[in-house]
């Protein structure tokens, strides 16, 4: 009897060892709102053999995507010892033509793929657009030269590519969104690209393989999983999901998502340019979305002229992101203007112009009334087609002879570990980026502290808090003795 017993018990072990198994092949991502599209290939991949048939979604959307040309093949243990699906000249295409309206409005999705080399025209790993003008719709990229991004297009492609991971780098986590019209890409938790992103993307059912139904440029590669989202998911939650990826399929970790700024701490300033004359009142906030930050909170509007007009010696005293008045001030020295395009939206479709018309081919700038003694950080946002060249003092001794200029492009640049001089200033330089292209694009920055030198009280008001101390400790020793 006690054998038998054994044996059930055994029995029942390995049922639920089994079970376990089976849902944890399914893909319990740890965010499921407004989760409209899931494919994982170690649940719901319907194959002959090693070839796919079809492929269910895991949302509840179930739009099930069915091979329409090649034959997809299905790789057990191809990403750590979990399957992925392997693509060369095939497609699976969906059938609901609605699930991708998404107008306006924002995206995010993540995948784990691996892509190989390519020749000829960009490949897509997925994409929704139509068959047709305008051509709209979201998808991976992978280009001729091995870089991976994430386009969103309306006609033409708007499309923020990874500048550092080129095709044969392996299985990556690549996270991909849009949030309130501007682009971001992460790939294993780092940003790596971002820009304007504005625009009509609703498109066609989804297409694994191709950007489109009837489209022929095809996905060299594999994935082994991909989930879309039709809104932008905060920063928090491209954090967890990363994580459950990364685990997942044992691909680096993503780095801890930053820690919120205080008051004080962080100053987001947006560009625009306003035809000619200062549209707003000074200083102009509006509340908008920070990409590289993950926090939506208050930018500071620093107007120039539109285009052939000029602005010289502009200064703008900036708010914080809470919007909170602050002695600090952002200065650009020397004639500039913009691009008269103007757009109240953060970031999009206005920039500096430098070197256009009667503006000067350089110009200094420089941010002031910062802690002297602090560490900041400034990113700074390129403009839509033209490359600025941005130097900046970074170790504070108001020198930019030291310093090496960067190519500042749409993707933007992080200037790290910047020192305030005595005075509490940064210095810095724009100018035009590219030689022949007469022009240098900066759409915007934001500067954050990453290290305030501690307060400490004057001795005035140091010995106020003695008093203070010593007051309470004889009236506790009064109670006491009581």
């Amino acid at each position: 009897m006690k054998r038998i017993q054994l044996r059930v018990v055994a029995l029942c072990a390995a049922l639920s060892l089994s079970f376990s198994l089976f849902v944890s092949a399914a893909s319990a991502v740890p965010v499921t709102t407004n989760r409209i599209f899931h494919i994982d290939a170690g649940v719901g991949v319907n194959a002959t053999g090693t070839n796919v048939n079809s492929w269910n979604d895991q949302s509840v959307s179930g739009e099930t995507v069915t091979t329409n040309a090649g034959s997809p093949q299905l790789v057990a243990g191809a990403v750590n010892g979990l399957p992925a699906v392997e693509f060369t000249n095939d497609r699976l295409a969906g059938s609901n033509t609605s699930l991708f309206d998404i107008g306006m409005g924002d995206v995010t999705w993540a995948a784990v793929i691996r892509a190989d080399p390519v020749s000829g025209n960009p490949n897509r790993v997925f994409g929704t657009l139509l068959n047709n003008s305008p051509w709209s719709g979201i998808g991976i990229d992978v280009t001729p030269g091995g870089n991976v991004g994430t386009f969103f297009r309306q006609n033409s492609n708007i499309i923020a590519s990874d500048p550092t991971t080129a095709v044969g780098a392996g299985f990556n986590v690549f996270v991909g969104q849009r949030d309130g019209g501007i682009a971001s890409l992460l790939r294993n938790g780092v940003m790596v690209a971002g820009g304007n992103a504005a625009g009509n993307v609703s498109g066609d059912a989804i297409s694994i393989g191709t950007e489109r139904t009837g489209g022929g440029e095809f996905f060299e590669g594999a994935i082994a999983e991909l989930v879309i989202y039709d809104r932008a998911l905060t920063g928090q939650e491209v954090f967890d999901v990363g994580s459950f990826l990364s685990s997942k399929y044992a691909l680096p970790a993503p780095p801890a998502p930053p820690v919120p700024p205080g008051p004080g701490e962080l100053y987001s300033v947006d560009i625009q340019a306003v035809g000619g004359v200062i549209a707003r009142p000074m200083p102009g906030t509006y509340s908008g979305v920070e990409p590289i930050y993950g926090f939506g909170d208050v930018w500071n509007a620093f107007d120039v002229n539109g285009h052939t007009g000029n602005t010289t010696n502009q200064t703008l005293n900036l708010v914080d992101s809470f919007g909170n008045p602050s002695p600090v001030n952002f200065t650009v020295i020397d004639t500039v203007s913009g691009w008269s395009n103007n757009s109240a939206e953060v970031l999009v479709n206005d920039y500096l112009f430098v070197g256009v018309g009667s503006a000067d081919a350089s110009s200094l700038w420089e941010i002031t009334g910062l802690v002297p003694g602090g560490v900041y950080e400034m990113y700074a946002y390129g403009g839509v087609g033209r490359d600025a060249l941005i130097t900046v003092d970074t170790d504070g001794d108001g020198d930019l002879s030291d310093e090496t200029p960067t190519l500042v492009n749409a993707g933007g640049f992080l200037f790290a570990d910047l020192l305030p001089d005595a005075n509490g200033r940064i210095l810095g330089e724009v100018a035009v980026g590219t030689a022949g292209n007469g022009e240098g694009n900066w759409s915007g920055f934001q500067l954050r502290a990453t290290d305030l030198p501690a307060v400490v009280p004057e001795p005035a008001s140091a010995s106020l808090v003695l008093l203070g101390l010593g007051a309470a400790m004889m009236r506790s020793r009064r109670r006491r003795t009581r």
